[in-house]
């Protein structure tokens, strides 16, 4: 097979015959985990975490999100609506410097309405976000400008922490792949996007509420889809 770089992703020519005509059969390849969450010693401490009694500890932080504004209006509309979050208990939500320098009209209103300022960014670091993912529970995985999870899916599972999916569109690697499809509804949260975008934190507040009680079985299923995921 051969491999083509796209937006986001990688192409996987299947059939040399297929690569002639603009590899009509492709597979997303997720990214890589960031470097502090790829290292040994990483993955054993987060095995241990997601194995026995431990599997049921909650970690200091309930919900996380580190990431840029996007430039598309869909993402930003999606992505705004992650401000709202902070108020839940426990969450850490923060955008990152160096996204869309020119939000929609609308989408900056709506952010100003919600005590967002374009000064509360912070820098982008990949140590302190690799840290605060592993303290805690749920993760964020929300799209960007294209469909693909990205990065996001592959540090959240990395560091044991729970995928909370927001929204319906977002394209999860490994769907169909030989040996049956990666069993995501056992290790990931679901959130409506239609009810997410009316009341965004009533609603991953309800979503959150509703797995707490499972986190024992989707880190068991988390770490044993691990080793499929990450490559």
């Amino acid at each position: 097979g051969e491999l083509a770089a796209t937006s986001g992703a990688v192409a996987l020519c299947a059939d040399s015959r297929s690569c002639a005509r603009g590899f009509q059969r492709r597979v997303v390849i997720p990214p890589l985990p960031l470097p502090p969450l790829a290292t040994l010693a990483v993955q054993l401490q987060t095995a241990r975490q997601m194995c026995g009694a431990a599997a049921a500890r909650r970690r200091p932080t309930s919900l996380f999100f580190r990431g840029l504004h996007a430039k598309s209006h869909e993402a930003q509309e999606l992505r705004a609506r992650l401000w709202t979050l902070r108020q839940l208990p426990g969450a850490a939500v923060k955008f990152t410097r160096g996204g869309s320098a020119s939000l929609e009209p609308d989408t900056r209103r709506w952010l100003v309405a919600q005590g967002w300022s374009g000064g509360s960014a912070v820098p982008f670091n990949a140590y302190a976000y690799a840290r605060a993912a592993l303290r805690s529970d749920f993760c964020v995985v929300v799209r960007g400008d294209g469909q693909n999870a990205g990065r996001m899916l592959v540090d959240a599972v990395a560091a044991g922490c729970v995928p909370l999916v927001i929204g319906d569109k977002t394209v999860l690697p490994f769907r169909k792949r030989q040996g049956g499809p990666l069993p995501y509804a056992d290790f990931t949260v679901g959130v409506d996007e239609l009810e997410y975008m009316r009341y965004p934190a009533e609603t991953v507040r309800k979503a959150l509420e509703e797995a707490a009680p499972r986190l024992p079985q989707l880190r068991a299923a988390l770490l044993a889809a691990r080793e499929r995921l990450l490559l």
